[in-house]
């Protein structure tokens, strides 16, 4: 799990730096990735695709989910 806690870092610094249509959530911003890889120094070269993977897997299926039932919690 260490390999990956820059990977996370990075996500945690961008995971509102979103790409919207009026369908919902289409992507993640790739210039915010880039841009808080270089500010945070991150020498892992894997890290752009693994925050990808973890922003396209997990965190825009949950935000299209809460648009679709309404955006409360039941």
């Amino acid at each position: 799990m260490l390999e990956n806690y820059e990977a996370f870092k990075i996500y945690y610094l961008i995971r509102y730096q979103l790409i919207l249509s009026m369908g919902g959530v289409v992507d993640v911003n790739h210039l915010a990735i880039d841009a808080a890889i270089a500010r945070e120094k991150v020498a892992d070269p894997k890290c752009f695709n693994k925050v990808l993977k973890i922003c396209r897997d997990y965190w825009i299926p949950k935000l299209n989910e809460k648009k679709e039932d309404g955006g409360g919690k039941k």
